[in-house]
């Protein structure tokens, strides 16, 4: 797995052991059938840079952090609390964590149908080994 990946796994230990309280936290996708609210989480970008001597660190990476619900106002209230939670936040691997954006979107089932809240919360974070 390499450096690389240690660090990467550290950090998605340490922003699930954070967001672990407040809901279900899952990364990339929820179980099927999971009862709501639950957070599920996916890293969109980063983890990797490089300086003239290896990798450098702390290095940033964009998380989407996507909450789900089963109406509009709990979606908003599990995410306004997933928000003050994280916002410059450091802990274990996690040197910072900023709230870059976010956004309501419809979540649909497997029909198309939007049948249940979402709202997306765009996260960077700075981790380090």
């Amino acid at each position: 797995q390499g450096e690389a990946g240690r660090e990467e796994g550290l950090m998605e230990e340490a922003l699930t052991a954070l967001l672990r309280p407040l809901a279900p936290t899952h990364w990339s996708m929820a179980p099927q059938g999971s009862a709501r609210p639950f957070i599920v989480l996916t890293r969109v970008s980063g983890g990797r840079d490089y300086t003239l001597d290896g990798l450098s660190s702390p290095r940033p990476a964009r998380v989407q952090a996507d909450v789900y619900g089963d109406t509009a106002l709990s979606t908003k209230a599990l995410a306004r609390r997933l928000v003050a939670e994280v916002s410059g936040r450091r802990v274990g691997a996690i040197t910072a964590i900023f709230v870059d954006s976010e956004r309501d979107l419809p979540g649909p089932d497997a029909t198309g149908q939007a049948t249940r809240f979402r709202t997306a919360i765009d996260l960077m974070v700075h981790f380090t080994l």
